[in-house]
């Protein structure tokens, strides 16, 4: 009898957990059709900044920020060179922003892409 309540204990404090991770990790979105007005770098530092023309950043994460985009230090350098490219061609791309994170408190990018 007791084991069988401490089971129905444990599955109870399992499926809460279980319920408050999902709402802490929500999903990526991303961006939908945008232009890079400004991309940012301080010397000495692989962080790039980036500002696009969004009245309203994509924040999933809800991150405390929203000045502009993070691009992380672990970015590959196609994904640099993809942004770079998008604003010298003043082409529209689409970028992915993390829906679980913030780096620096301002909505992270995970993923870029060109548009039509």
């Amino acid at each position: 009898m007791f084991y069988r309540k401490m089971e129905v204990y444990v599955l109870k404090i399992l499926s809460i957990l279980i319920l408050f991770s999902g709402i802490a990790n929500a999903a990526n979105i991303g961006t939908g059709s945008v232009k890079v007005t400004k991309m940012e770098n301080w010397v000495g530092d692989s962080t790039v900044f980036i500002k696009t023309n969004q009245s309203e950043l994509t924040n999933p994460a809800g991150c405390t920020v929203t000045d502009k985009y993070h691009l992380p230090t672990s970015a590959s350098d196609i994904s640099r060179s993809m942004l770079l490219s998008a604003y010298h061609a003043d082409k529209a791309i689409n970028i992915v922003i993390a829906g679980g994170a913030c780096m620096n408190n301002r909505p992270q990018i995970v993923a870029i892409s060109f548009q039509n």
